[in-house]
């Protein structure tokens, strides 16, 4: 949201493409930095959500939602603005709050951070 991303979060981001997408470390690293790229020429983020909403399924996007809140809580709390983007997120991917809540309590799980709320 800040337009910074760390090293915990950069490292959680390539583990989550190897992990759902089967990627090299070199396809991994190619596709951050050609989203790095993205996201500096682009102005919001309405078309690549719109994008991801057209071409997923609701389940595909639940699985998004839950990718996104791990990459969000990997540094071990969630920051107001982090907070924002992720309700902003799962309106335009067209994800229920509910579903949302479901994502972030399996990845809050995952992340072994079950206090964290």
């Amino acid at each position: 949201m800040d337009g910074h991303i760390d090293e915990d979060e950069r490292a959680k981001i390539a583990e989550l493409l190897t992990r759902r997408f089967q990627l090299s470390p070199h396809a991994v690293g190619a596709l951050m930095r050609e989203a790095e790229d993205r996201v500096l020429h682009s102005v919001d983020i309405y078309g690549f959500t719109r994008d991801l909403k057209d071409s997923f399924s609701a389940e595909e996007r639940i699985e998004l939602m839950e990718m996104l809140w791990e990459i969000a809580y990997v540094d071990g709390e969630l920051h107001d603005l982090e907070a924002t983007l992720m309700r902003r997120l799962a309106g335009l991917l067209y994800v229920s709050d509910r579903a949302s809540g479901e994502a972030r309590k399996r990845a809050i799980g995952r992340l072994g951070q079950e206090g964290l709320d």
